[in-house]
């Protein structure tokens, strides 16, 4: 991997994902509205900070991704890859209508 890529994945993971510790307290925070965290819940940051966050990502068990006669989970890669491509459309029209108001 290049280092720019790297460093950007570094940042990603410092700034957008949560710890390991603080995925219980953020699945409360969602379903509270904050209100654990601000009744002192145990977490560390701001309750701004830990809602613009999210658990680490991960592959359900579901998905065989050594099973030859599904293509090696190629189903679930497209639709994965699929998704993300309408997130970064969405994201950027966001940032484009930010920028223009």
């Amino acid at each position: 991997m290049s280092v720019k890529l790297k460093a950007t994945l570094k940042r990603i993971s410092e700034n957008l994902i949560i710890s390991g510790s603080d995925v219980t307290s953020h699945s409360e925070l969602s379903s509270t509205g904050g209100a654990t965290a601000a009744a002192g819940g145990g977490m560390i940051g701001s309750v701004d900070d830990r809602r613009d966050r999210i658990p680490h990502p991960h592959i359900s068990p579901a998905v065989n991704l050594h099973r030859r006669d599904s293509l090696f989970g190629l189903v679930e890669r497209v639709v994965a890859t699929e998704s993300l491509y309408v997130y970064a459309v969405v994201f950027l029209s966001c940032r484009l209508r930010s920028v223009v108001e």
